[in-house]
Formats: C-alpha cells, sequence, structure tokens
C-alpha cells in the first residue's frame, strides 16, 4: 500500500479555502450588522416625544437622517472595503504562490532558472516564460490567464488611486460593458458621497467568482506541473 498526498499542494489550495470562507463570513457579518442597526435606530425611535405637528416633522427627520446614515455605513461602505480588500487578497495570493509554486518546480526538477530571475511585463508573462523556458512545458490558452489580467488592474487601480479609473485603465473600461460584477459608482445614488462618483464599483459575485476562477487555475497548473501529488490523501496498492 501507497499513501500519496503532497503538502505543499494541500497548502497552497488550502489558502484559497480559507479566503472563500472569509468572504462568506464577512458578507454574512454585514448584513447581519446592518439589520441589527437599523433595527436598533427603529426601537430607539419608535414614537415621537410629543404630538405637535413641528416636533414630530422633525423627529422623523432625525430619524430619516440616521437610518440613511447606517445604510451608507453598511450597505456602501464596509462593502467597498471588504470587497477592495478581497481583490486585493485575491491577487496577492495567487502572485505569491505562483512565485513559491515556481521555486518548487525548479528544487523538484532541478532546473536551472527560478521564476524570479525573469523579466517580463505582467504576472502572467513572467510565469509563461518560466513555464515555457526554463520548465519546457507546453503554454495553454486559458480565459482565467485573461482574468488574472483583469484582477491584476483591478488591484493595481485599487491600490494606486483607490479605485479612480485612470485614461490608461482600457482593459478595466471593457470590463465595465461586460456586466460581470465590475461598475462604477452611480452619481444619482443617494447614498454615495458624490467624490466616489465614477469610481469602481465591485460587486460581490465578482469577487466569488475570481477568487473560485484562480482556485481551478492553480489546479489545472498543479495538475499540468506533473511533479505533484494530490492535496489529499490517495492510497494506493502496491
Amino acid at each position: 500500500m501507497r499513501i500519496r498526498c503532497d503538502f505543499f499542494r494541500a497548502r497552497v489550495m488550502a489558502q484559497f479555502g480559507a479566503l472563500a470562507d472569509y468572504i462568506k463570513y464577512m458578507e454574512g457579518q454585514i448584513k447581519e450588522g446592518h439589520h441589527s442597526a437599523r433595527t436598533q435606530i427603529l426601537i430607539e425611535n419608535c414614537s415621537p416625544p410629543d404630538t405637535c405637528g413641528e416636533s414630530i416633522q422633525e423627529w422623523l427627520c432625525l430619524r430619516d437622517q440616521e437610518i440613511e446614515e447606517c445604510d451608507r455605513r453598511f450597505a456602501v461602505d464596509f462593502r467597498r472595503i471588504l470587497r477592495f480588500t478581497v481583490l486585493m487578497s485575491v491577487y496577492t495570493l495567487v502572485e505569491s504562490n505562483l512565485s513559491l509554486l515556481a521555486t518548487e518546480m525548479t528544487n523538484r526538477k532541478t532546473l536551472a532558472l527560478g521564476m524570479m530571475d525573469l523579466q517580463a511585463k505582467d504576472l502572467v508573462k513572467r510565469f509563461e516564460k518560466f513555464w515555457t523556458k526554463v520548465a519546457n512545458l507546453p503554454w495553454w490558452s486559458d480565459d482565467r490567464w485573461c482574468l488574472l489580467k483583469d484582477i491584476q488592474e483591478l488591484r493595481n487601480c485599487i491600490a494606486h488611486r483607490n479605485g479612480v479609473i485612470g485614461k490608461s485603465d482600457g482593459r478595466i473600461k471593457q470590463l465595465l460593458r461586460r456586466n460581470c460584477g465590475v461598475g462604477l459608482v452611480d452619481v444619482n445614488d443617494r447614498l454615495t458621497d458624490p467624490d466616489d462618483a465614477g469610481t469602481l464599483d465591485i460587486e460581490a459575485r465578482f469577487c466569488r467568482e475570481a477568487l473560485e476562477q484562480m482556485k481551478a487555475l492553480f489546479e489545472e497548473v498543479f495538475q499540468r506541473a506533473g511533479c505533484f501529488d494530490p492535496d489529499h490523501v490517495v492510497v494506493e496498492p502496491d
């Protein structure tokens, strides 16, 4: 009997699972927190202090302002921060683990160079150069490589300009036309700060899809590399 399990591969894939669990948990926490905060406002402001018409109007106005501020905090601010953070985390996870994976391949296959020894214009091109020129493996066409480039562009826009679209962000502008969960903050949204109008607006579905596709991409890379065992225990007869 022979037991196979690649602990390096298992550790890498577990990180994608942990980030998926984090996204689900935090989205749920924001939704639950929003409901609780709104409920508390309504409980604390269940009736006006007196029955005077002017007092009632003032009370209603103040209560509506509290509710609107609550909605803005949870539905806009918290979700924006979370989804920006998630996209940056997805890219960081991919970038760091592609480098680690290449290093591991270099050691296991006794290759002459590592990925960091190579120069290229972006992460995908650098890994492709390592894969084809150093590891001497055939490259393959895959939409997930294109998605990784999209994620990289979004990450750069978030990290350097806090979501403000620049003139050179042609790749992001293409995303905006695809109804994929990447949009712009609407100037007519009553909850939106006018200064944020026109900046990136990332939906939860894009974050989930991005992570799922990057996880699937890594599974494909591990499979094609030819030097990694499964990321789970497999028992084989002798």
